[in-house]
């Protein structure tokens, strides 16, 4: 996603002096994300827990809106992005 983001901004005719925020909108906790990496897996993931803070316990909106006027869309499924990261590291 993050690379075909960029992609279309390199593409972009004008908007450079603007800031863009990449995400899929809704932010979510680090203990879901971890959990759906972990459920992408081919094999088991033993998921750690520490007692650090967690700056996402709160989710909030991003506003993907000036990426979304270029055309860009976030991946639906993380579990997707995730198994091509795993792969490409296995």
């Amino acid at each position: 996603d993050a690379i075909a983001a960029v992609g279309l901004l390199l593409r972009a005719e004008n908007g450079w002096n603007d800031i863009f925020n990449l995400g899929a909108g809704q932010a979510i906790t680090m203990q879901a994300l971890a959990e759906r990496i972990a459920a992408a897996a081919p094999q088991p993931v033993k998921i750690s827990y520490g007692d650090g803070t967690d700056a996402f316990r709160s989710p909030f909106t991003v506003d993907i809106s000036r990426l979304s006027a270029l055309g860009w869309t976030p991946s639906a499924d993380i579990a997707d992005e995730a198994r091509r990261t795993i792969a490409a590291f296995a």
